[in-house]
């Protein structure tokens, strides 16, 4: 059996998450953030992970940003930032 490791994950991440509310704050799109976290080898599920602590977003929405997601990063920024604006709006 596995046991859950959201928890783990949570700790290990504890500065990026706290990195993507300040960058968020400082008005950084989200998808340079999300960009400057793939870059230093931070995978989609963890991205989705961080994103998740660091807004509040739920874990559907967050998924949907996948449509705009590929090996190289955000594929689509003008889309992943309105999808953000509506997403993170709600909270």
């Amino acid at each position: 059996m596995v046991e859950n490791q959201y928890p783990e994950t949570v700790r290990t991440f504890h500065p990026e998450i706290e990195w993507v509310k300040d960058e968020l704050r400082a008005g950084r799109s989200p998808s340079a953030i999300a960009n400057a976290l793939h870059v230093r080898g931070i995978g989609a599920l963890r991205l989705i992970v961080i994103f998740r602590e660091a807004t509040g977003a739920s874990l559907g929405d967050l998924k949907a940003f996948g449509q705009w997601w590929g090996r190289g990063g955000v594929t689509d920024r003008e889309a992943f930032d309105a999808w953000a604006r509506e997403v993170l709006g709600k909270r």
